[in-house]
């Protein structure tokens, strides 16, 4: 049996950092107008980093026998954070920007295990964050060696998403080596003409210099454009673009291309099937339609962070590290439609058509739950005839159904005439809110004369009765009754007068009651109906975590299966999407 007392040691090894009494290692850091000094202990550096292990080797010794290390590349900041690690194994929580530069730094010390636990956390809880600063990170891990998984995220974002990292606002400080890499790749989902746009913007941003207006343009312009994208312009396909796009957008650009090139395009378009002397290179590989454009700074919802997930769902990035969820609530769904569903918890699951999950809402609270889900809620895609042909052919899927979005893959977009048919939905839904409290006014007010004929009936009925044949508590009774009309009567007497047992009377006030029960959570938002988790899940951003068995109360149905539910945590309470096909409806 052993016993290890870690806490302690690191405890220990903390205030040894403070101790300025016996260190032997100076090491200076940052640049000249923040320059600071930080002292530390040979014996320690050496074994807990290979880096200072070979610096001290070599390291200058000044007259009192200390040795000096020099990192001017290293913040002041940074180097605190890190060498609180080396000596005690603690890093505090810090703001996205500088976990990222920590694991950096921590990479260029050789500190392994603290710059892969980084790396790892970036890419599961931050992801937003990095593909908001794609040019900033992917150019400083593109020559490394490290940051495997880094690449991994980012190779796939490209593949996905080119259109985000083209259009982001930091696309022209993307590095040339960097940008080199992304149009060597066949699997660019995005229009090629596109691409020579991208291109050409990016190279104008690189000489500040040049004309705003084209028409101004000299021969040295074009040249310095030329000399900018000489390792860029071989790599756009040019005889894979249309031949109004070629006369519309790299026309007005042809003196950057070579002679050749452009004698070969003007004859490719005129005689398609004569043999050209430039080099053909093959088009890319588009897979699925890109996805329609968005500025990367606007707020939305982040897709998938789970490092073992492809990154498939409509990435949206945020400028806030946190999840928000106001989105939601503000009915700002369209993105949402987009969002994948996982695969089923297991293989049995059989996905459930609008009509099952409309039968088993009437099950619950008698058929009056409010916001019952209508049959027609759930669009079936092979019988929208405003869809183009392409979209009209029915898709093989193991868990593939016409009536309901649990598919796990991703849904098509409503016609306007749908949005329409949902909006008139939700306005019903709203009315009939409306009416159902207005109801459980009516009801109110209904029990409120019951209960005052119930009164007067029990004055009569008091009247009746021989002071003297009453004891003290019926006496009293009887005297607050003369006295005090208005005030509720004893309900034992009443239920006396009436010979009802009380039990009776709070079962049939009950089923009335629960009948037409309307439940709200704690902010006034309404509850649907209740939902039961079949598995565990775990969650990504926007997206809540739940156990096998928890009961999710479901604010809002949405057709491709992602629904919003609301569950207790650690935290306290948090809304966002889960997956529907992985609950079922919850029958209380």
């Amino acid at each position: 049996m052993s016993f290890k007392f870690f806490d302690k040691l690191s405890q220990d090894f903390s205030e040894l950092l403070n101790d300025k009494k016996e260190y032997n290692v100076v090491i200076e850091v940052d640049q000249e107008e923040n320059k600071k000094c930080f002292t530390a202990h040979s014996v320690v550096l050496r074994y807990r980093s290979p880096y200072f292990d070979k610096e001290l080797e070599n390291a200058t010794t000044n007259e009192n026998h200390t040795k000096i290390i020099i990192k001017p590349k290293i913040s002041a900041q940074i180097f605190k954070i890190i060498l609180k690690y080396i000596y005690s194994g603690i890093v505090d929580n810090t703001d996205t920007k500088t976990i990222y530069e920590l694991m950096v730094n921590a990479n260029e010390l050789e500190l392994k295990e603290l710059s892969r636990k980084l790396e790892s956390y970036l890419i599961e809880y931050k992801a937003p964050w990095l593909r908001t600063h794609f040019s900033l990170i992917y150019h400083s891990i593109f020559n490394s060696n490290e940051f495997k998984s880094l690449k991994k995220f980012y190779d796939d974002f490209i593949v996905e998403y080119p259109t985000l990292i083209f259009e982001s606002e930091d696309f022209t400080s993307i590095q040339e080596t960097a940008l080199i890499s992304i149009l060597k790749r066949d699997d660019l989902k995005v229009e090629e003409i596109k691409i020579w746009d991208y291109i050409i913007k990016w190279g104008i941003a690189q000489n500040p210099t040049l004309p705003t207006n084209l028409q101004k343009w000299s021969n040295e312009n074009f040249k310095a454009l030329k000399t900018i994208l000489q390792q860029c312009l071989p790599l756009i396909r040019y005889f894979h673009i249309p031949g109004k796009d070629i006369w519309k957008n790299v026309k007005p650009y042809k003196k950057i291309l070579e002679e050749q090139l452009w004698d070969d395009l003007t004859q490719y378009f005129m005689f398609p099937n004569q043999p050209v002397k430039s080099l053909v290179l093959p088009a890319r590989i588009i897979s699925t339609p890109e996805l329609p454009s968005r500025n990367i700074s606007t707020p939305e919802f982040p897709f998938s962070t789970s490092p073992n997930q492809k990154h498939n769902s409509l990435p949206t990035t945020t400028s806030n590290d946190d999840g928000n969820y106001m989105n939601i609530r503000q009915g700002n769904t369209q993105s949402l439609r987009m969002k994948q569903l996982p695969p089923p918890p297991y293989e049995q699951a059989t996905p459930r058509t609008s009509q099952q999950v409309t039968s088993q809402l009437q099950s619950i609270g008698g058929g009056n739950t409010i916001n019952k889900v209508q049959s027609n809620t759930y669009p079936n895609p092979l019988q929208n005839t405003n869809l183009p042909p392409s979209q009209l052919q029915p898709q093989n899927h193991p868990i593939f159904n016409n009536n309901f979005y649990v598919t796990g893959r991703i849904p098509i977009l409503p016609s306007q005439q749908h949005q329409q048919q949902l909006m008139q939905q939700q306005h019903q839904q709203q009315l009939m809110r409306q009416h159902q409290h207005q109801e459980q006014l009516m009801q109110q007010q209904q029990q409120y004369q019951e209960q005052l004929m119930q009164r007067q009936q029990h004055q009569r009925h008091s009247k009746k009765i021989s002071p003297s044949s009453l004891n003290n508590n019926q006496q009293q009774e009887l005297n607050q009754c003369q006295i005090q009309p208005n005030q509720p009567v004893h309900q034992q007497q009443y239920l006396k007068s009436q010979s009802l047992h009380p039990h009776q009377i709070s079962s049939q006030h009950s089923q009335k009651n629960d009948h037409n029960r309307v439940q709200f959570l704690d902010d006034g938002t309404p509850v649907q109906f209740y939902v039961k988790t079949l598995c565990d899940y775990k969650a990504g951003p926007d997206e809540i975590s739940f156990t096998t068995g928890d009961i999710i109360p479901v604010i809002k149905v949405q057709e491709d299966g992602w629904w919003i539910g609301e569950v207790l945590c650690d935290s306290g309470k948090v809304r966002g999407l889960f997956p529907s096909n992985y609950t079922e409806i919850f029958k209380d």
